[in-house]
């Protein structure tokens, strides 16, 4: 399977004002670890743990927004469930 990934132009800081919360999709890797994708701004962070995943989304999120963004910031995880036939 491929994953496209467009990439969005970096943003303004009065559209930033205009953001108040950040959603992070949470995947496991296959050899272990987290990455975690911002698809509205493209960020995308890795951490083995989560301690070392959630440090890693500040920082990526420190470094775009310049440290100007005040609002929150939400991991998503999602668990799947093989059902056979």
């Amino acid at each position: 399977m491929t994953l496209k990934i467009e990439a969005h132009p970096q943003t303004t800081n009065s559209e930033h004002k205009h953001t108040n919360e950040l959603v992070f999709v949470v995947m496991e890797g296959v050899a272990g670890g987290q990455t975690a994708i911002e698809g509205n701004f493209g960020l995308v962070a890795f951490g083995e743990n989560n301690a070392d995943l959630i440090a890693d989304i500040r920082d990526k999120v420190r470094q775009h927004f310049n440290p100007g963004f005040t609002g929150q910031i939400r991991l998503r995880k999602f668990t799947d469930i093989l059902i056979e036939g």
